[in-house]
């Protein structure tokens, strides 16, 4: 018995059994998750719920993590939050996203697919674009100097073989090297032309007239959801070609704000 108990409490001390309700408040915490703890699963919402599962994968005591999109659904704390987790942890990561300051943050190596092939680059994702356009550009250069000697060694052939055709007989020997130069040609390894894969996105949108400088003026307003007041004295001007983001923490009203300013909701009196 006494056996048995020394092999499930050592189990449970390499498993961080007795850090476990630490690291779930600081994981619950550092996502925004501590006011959810309490309700059932299947009570919160759909974002709820990938961060709840965000939240399991932390904590568990694996060596490996696979995390797809783990930004999704968190909001800037959060997300700032992760990547000191990610940091500071031992665990070895790999992770997919669509943000490029997230990878930046994190990420120490970068798995590159491209079409059928996959390779891993030693540098963070900042510096593997930078490498990478370096890698293309170089390749390119060879791939344009080996074009070139391909094309001078078909025409030196053509060559060889209408001078040995214009001789009266026809030059065995010259025939001969047309035919060396033709097999030392096939045996050339060839390179294939590099192709960036990043295309510049087009506008899909026709550019609207500049018109007026003021695109949305709201002057002291309200903006409330249902009976709860979320803002008010809210004075924004936006002018045409600005780029503005809303931050905010989750729940704090950004939706709600946003279609106050596309007029899906009017502003409270």
């Amino acid at each position: 018995l006494l056996e048995k108990y020394s092999q499930y409490t050592e189990t449970f001390e390499r498993n961080n059994g007795y850090q476990m309700h630490a690291m779930i408040d600081e994981v619950c915490n550092g996502l925004g998750l501590t006011e959810l703890k309490d309700q059932p699963f299947s009570k919160l919402s759909g974002g709820e719920k990938t961060k709840a599962g965000l939240a399991e994968m932390l904590i568990r005591n694996d060596d490996i993590l696979l995390l797809d999109e783990p930004t999704n659904h968190l909001d800037v704390h959060a997300i700032e939050w992760l990547e000191g987790f990610i940091k500071k942890s031992n665990k070895t990561i790999l992770f997919t996203t669509h943000d490029k300051t997230f990878a930046d943050q994190t990420a120490m190596k970068v798995l590159e697919i491209d079409d059928t092939e996959v390779k891993i680059w030693p540098y963070g994702f900042s510096e593997y674009l930078k490498k990478r356009e370096e890698f293309i550009i170089a390749q390119f250069e060879k791939y344009e100097e080996q074009q070139r000697k391909i094309q001078k060694m078909k025409e030196s052939i053509a060559q060889l073989r209408d001078w040995a055709n214009r001789s009266n007989p026809p030059s065995v020997g010259l025939h001969r090297r047309a035919n060396n130069m033709e097999k030392a040609l096939k045996r050339i390894e060839l390179i294939n032309k590099p192709i960036r894969t990043e295309q510049k996105l087009k506008n899909a949108f026709q550019e609207a007239g500049a018109g007026s400088k003021d695109i949305v003026f709201i002057e002291n307003g309200k903006v409330a959801h249902g009976s709860s007041l979320l803002y008010q004295n809210v004075n924004l001007r936006i002018k045409h070609k600005d780029r503005i983001g809303i931050v905010g923490r989750n729940g704090v009203g950004k939706t709600t704000l946003i279609r106050c300013i596309i007029g899906e909701k009017e502003l409270s009196d």
